[in-house]
Formats: C-alpha cells, structure tokens, sequence
C-alpha cells in the first residue's frame, strides 16, 4: 500500500522546477485506502489535490506499492532532459505519461535509500493550468512534475557548455538560427498565451529564470512556449518583464556567440528574425500588463552579476545584444 503524507507550503513551491527557498512543513501522515479519494488524518479543503490523486490512481494501477517502484523508472534510456543540478525522466509505464520525475543530483539522499521514503502530497498553485509544477515528492531530492511537451531551446546541456566555454561552432549557429526561425512564424496568439504563463509566475510572486533558455520549453508542432523553471524570492517577486519573454528565446547570453559563428546572410536574417520576436514579444506583454520596462530587467540582472561576483558579464551581453541588433537592423 502506497504510504502519503500531506505537505503545505508558506506561499512556495520547493522544487529544482518550479521553486523557492522555504522548505515545506509536514502537518499530519495519512494512507490512502483502497476507497482512494477518502482520506485519513489532516485535510485542508482549500487546497487543490486532484492532480495528485490522479497521479496515485494511475500510479496504483501499475502495481506499484512503494517509492523504489517510481524510482525503478530513473534508468539511462528513460532521461528527457538534464541540467546542472537536476535530470528528468519520463516513467516507464504509458500511463503515466503525463508526469516525469525530476531527480535532483546535489540531493543529500541516493536512489537505493529512497524505498523506504514516503510519498508526499504538494499543493499545487497552479490548478487551472499546467506549469510544469511540482504534485509529489520522494524525500528531498525527488520530485514529481506535470509534464510538458517540447524540446528545451537552445543549445543542448546548455549550463555544462557555458560552465566549460564549449565555444559555439557553425553548426550551432545554424541550428539555433533555424529554430529561432520557427519560432518567429508562431502565431500572435502563442505569443499571447506565453505572456500570459508569465503573467500567472507573475500574479503569484514568482521570477522567471531567463538566463538559462532550457528553462523554456519550445512545442514546435503545436506551436506552444512554455517555462519550467521559476523561483519565488520577496526581492525579485513581480519583476517579470517583456525581456523574460524575449531574452531567452534568443539566448541573449550568447547571443553575440551565434551570431559571429554565422555567415553574412544568417547574420542579417538572425537579427531581422530577433527583431520580430521582439515585437511579438511587446505586443503580448502589453495584453497581459507585462512590464515593458528596460531598466527593471537591467537592475535584475545587475543584481544576478553582483550576487554572482561575474564582473557584470551577464550585464554586458545583453548590451552587446543590444548593440548588434541596433547595427545590424540599419543595414
């Protein structure tokens, strides 16, 4: 029998996804019976827990009867996706093919501890909308995520190769330069509904984690931008702008990389084509009362670098940003 325990949060969510600095409290352990949705012990009827009772029926028909049972899917074939502190897996059964289970790799506890660690309940914040957030946990490092469809945008273990200075080579480019093209032609609506994502992060005090364009996930077939990773910090709360929207889906960071790696004509194109986000990107920010301003984002990140001791090297990059497409676009 799958053991439960209910977690509520001080306004956060605790997650390598969607995230924040304080650590849950336990309020009371329960079990589910096998009525399912009758549960013993604490319940706080505010909360939105259909999410997690699905993922337990679903998960319950596998067979599964412990947490080793989850983490029986944390195999080399089943990973989606890796960053610097953190790898996703999808599950092995189909059905449960609409969560994945994010295993952070700085976590204290190892996979073979983890049968004897309960499953917790998470209240999820976003009820009407799937964000990518958190629904259960396995101990401290185990984390069941909604999942989302798309391929993660730029260039792939994007830390790692900005940790290591893996320089950027023509292939790259031209790869990057390729989907941003795509992405260009997606409709004013997909533009609408990804500010309006942003707007949700904004409404309940989180900041997006633009720096790192894997946080953002690109559905090139249903045409859909969708962000995955956000942390909640009173001192960066409701500082989203329209450069979250626009600076990761160009990579700003390396955007000066890409563009000395391209020929003349991709040069031109990749410039025309960041210029046409850019607007797209405006126009949905000021639908969904998105901050427009410059100075907000550049404070932000004027804080990052100082936080980070870098030299204002992010601050820089998106200057030369700046200066490249202000060049460029006069031509």
């Amino acid at each position: 029998m799958l053991t439960v325990q209910n977690i509520s949060f001080k306004n956060s969510i605790y997650s390598s996804g969607l995230k924040s600095a304080n650590k849950p409290e336990t309020l009371d352990s329960q079990v589910i019976q096998d009525s399912f949705y009758t549960a013993l012990g604490f319940y706080n009827a505010s909360f939105d827990w259909s999410d997690f009772y699905k993922f337990i029926s679903m998960l319950r028909q596998t067979g599964a009867k412990s947490a080793i049972d989850i983490i029986d899917s944390c195999t080399k074939e089943n990973i989606i996706g890796s960053g610097a502190n953190s790898i996703v897996y999808k599950f092995s059964a189909p059905d449960l093919k609409d969560w994945v289970i994010k295993f952070d790799t700085f976590g204290k506890q190892n996979i073979d501890k983890l049968n004897n660690y309960k499953i917790y309940k998470v209240q999820n914040e976003f009820p009407k909308t799937n964000m990518g957030q958190e629904i259960a946990r396995i101990g401290d490092s185990v984390h069941i995520l909604r999942r989302l469809s798309g391929k993660a945008h730029s260039l792939q273990n994007w830390s790692y190769r900005c940790s290591k200075n893996i320089p950027i080579t023509a292939d790259d480019a031209t790869g990057f330069l390729s989907d941003v093209r795509q992405i260009s032609q997606f409709s004013q609506k997909s533009f609408d509904d990804y500010a309006e994502k942003l707007k949700i992060l904004d409404n309940m005090g989180y900041k997006a984690d633009s720096f790192n364009p894997n946080n953002y996930l690109i559905d090139y077939d249903n045409q859909s931008i969708n962000i995955i990773d956000a942390y909640k910090y009173k001192i960066d709360s409701h500082l989203n702008t329209r450069y979250d929207l626009f600076c990761p889906l160009v990579d700003y960071l390396n955007f000066e990389a890409f563009f000395d790696s391209m020929n003349e004509k991709q040069k031109v194109e990749f410039v025309n084509l960041a210029l046409t986000l850019f607007d797209k990107c405006t126009i949905a920010a000021k639908k969904f009362n998105i901050s427009l301003s410059e100075d907000t984002f550049r404070e932000f990140v004027s804080r990052i670098d100082y936080r980070e001791d870098n030299n204002s090297r992010n601050l820089s990059r998106f200057n030369t940003l700046k200066k490249i497409l202000l060049r460029y676009s006069l031509k």
